[in-house]
C-alpha cells in the first residue's frame, strides 16, 4: 500500500516547486507590503476581471501587482459548455498565466494561438517595457506614450481563394480585419455574393495602435447565408510585435487560413498588402488629442452601458425606473454625440474617412 501511494515525479519538475509558492490574495496594498517575489496567487475569472476592467476595476494596481508577483487566472466553473473568456483584457494588465478551455474553439482560443506564435512558439513571451512600469495603465495613453511608439497599420484586402463553407453550396464571403489590444478596432468588407473560389474586394483598412506590443491582427472570413447570418469559415491571427522586433511582414502577403479548430485549410488563403509605420504622428498634437478623445468616448460608452443594464434589470423586476437614471442616460448620449463629432472633426480622422469614402466610390464604379 505504501508503494502504491508513492508518486513518481521527475527531479527537474519537482525542483520547480520551490520557485513559486501559492498564497491567498488579500488585496493590492497588503500584497505590496508583505508579499515576497515567490508568492503567486490564483484568481477566478470573475475576480480577475473585476480588477482588470477599465472602468469598474483597478487596471493600474493589477499591473503593478503583476510587476512583482505571478498571477494565474482560470475559467469559471459554471462554464459547463467549456466556453472561454476574453484573455486580452487580462494580458493588458500583465497577468502571466491566463488559462483557457482548449477543447472549445472560438475567437478567444484563436487569439491565444495567434499571440503565442511569437518567440518561436515556445509559449513564453517577454513583457513590453511599458508594462514593467508601476504607473502603466493600459487604457490611458498618457502613462506609456513616452516609452512606446504608436503604430499605423494599413491593410488592403485584395482577394481570397478557395473560401469553402462547411455545408453544401457556394460561399458568399466577407472579411473582418480586427486589431485586438488595448483599443479594439474592426473593419468589415462588403459581401461577395456566390463566389468563394475567387472573391475580390480591393478594400483598405487603417488602424492606429497606441500599444502595438500588446496587439494582434486578426483576420476572419465569414460566409453570409440567405438569412444574412454570418458563419466563420476561415481565420488566422498574428501578433504585431514591436518596432525593433516585428512579428508580421510587410508588403504583399498570402495569409493561409485555418478552420475554427485552428487546423490548416488546404489552398484557402487571402491576398493582402500590409504596411506598418511606427511613430507616425506620435509628436503631433492632433494625434494625441485624437487618442484622448477616443479614450474619453470609450469610457463614456462604458458608463452608458452600465446604466442601460441597470435599467433593464429594474424593468424585469417590475421596479419603477428612477427619473434621474433616464436623465443620466440622456446626458451621456448627448456627451457621446459631441465626442463623436469632435473625433470626426479631427484632421487625421477626417482624412481617414475621406480615403475610405473615395475607395468605396471607386469600387462602386468598377462594379457598374
Amino acid at each position: 500500500q505504501k508503494l502504491q501511494k508513492q508518486m513518481k515525479i521527475h527531479r527537474d519538475l519537482s525542483n520547480l516547486v520551490f520557485y513559486s509558492q501559492s498564497v491567498s490574495f488579500k488585496g493590492f496594498e497588503k500584497a505590496k507590503a508583505e508579499a515576497e517575489y515567490q508568492h503567486m496567487s490564483s484568481f477566478a475569472e470573475k475576480k480577475g476581471f473585476s480588477y482588470a476592467l477599465e472602468r469598474v476595476g483597478q487596471p493600474r494596481e493589477f499591473n503593478e501587482y503583476n510587476c512583482r508577483q505571478l498571477s494565474r487566472i482560470y475559467p469559471n466553473g459554471k462554464r459547463v459548455d467549456s466556453s472561454n473568456y476574453d484573455p486580452q483584457i487580462l494580458w493588458n494588465v500583465g497577468c502571466q498565466m491566463v488559462a483557457l478551455n482548449y477543447q472549445y474553439a472560438d475567437k478567444n482560443m484563436w487569439l491565444n494561438h495567434g499571440k503565442f506564435r511569437d518567440n518561436g512558439r515556445c509559449g513564453l513571451l517577454k513583457k513590453s517595457e511599458g508594462q514593467c512600469q508601476p504607473t502603466f495603465q493600459p487604457y490611458d495613453t498618457k502613462t506609456y506614450r513616452h516609452m512606446v511608439e504608436p503604430a499605423m497599420i494599413r491593410v488592403k484586402i485584395i482577394s481570397g481563394r478557395h473560401l469553402v463553407k462547411m455545408a453544401r453550396g457556394i460561399a458568399s464571403p466577407f472579411v473582418e480585419v480586427e486589431v485586438v489590444g488595448t483599443e479594439p478596432q474592426k473593419y468589415k468588407t462588403k459581401t461577395v455574393q456566390d463566389n468563394g473560389l475567387a472573391a475580390t474586394w480591393n478594400e483598405n483598412a487603417e488602424f492606429t495602435v497606441s500599444m502595438p506590443d500588446l496587439a494582434c491582427l486578426r483576420f476572419i472570413v465569414y460566409d453570409e447565408d440567405m438569412f444574412q447570418d454570418a458563419n466563420a469559415i476561415g481565420q488566422n491571427v498574428y501578433p504585431l510585435g514591436t518596432k525593433d522586433s516585428p512579428s508580421i511582414r510587410q508588403g504583399y502577403r498570402s495569409i493561409p487560413l485555418k478552420n475554427v479548430y485552428n487546423e490548416p485549410l488546404e489552398l484557402s488563403s487571402l491576398l493582402v498588402h500590409i504596411s506598418v509605420s511606427y511613430g507616425e504622428g506620435a509628436k503631433d498634437k492632433r494625434f494625441q488629442g485624437l487618442q484622448e478623445l477616443k479614450n474619453e468616448l470609450r469610457h463614456t460608452q462604458s458608463e452608458r452601458d452600465d446604466l442601460v443594464k441597470k435599467k433593464v434589470v429594474m424593468s424585469k423586476k417590475g421596479e419603477a425606473v428612477d427619473p434621474a437614471l433616464d436623465k443620466s442616460l440622456q446626458d451621456l448620449n448627448a456627451k457621446i454625440r459631441k465626442l463623436e463629432e469632435k473625433i470626426m472633426a479631427n484632421p487625421i480622422e477626417r482624412a481617414k474617412s475621406q480615403r475610405h469614402a473615395k475607395s468605396a466610390t471607386i469600387d462602386k464604379k468598377k462594379r457598374k
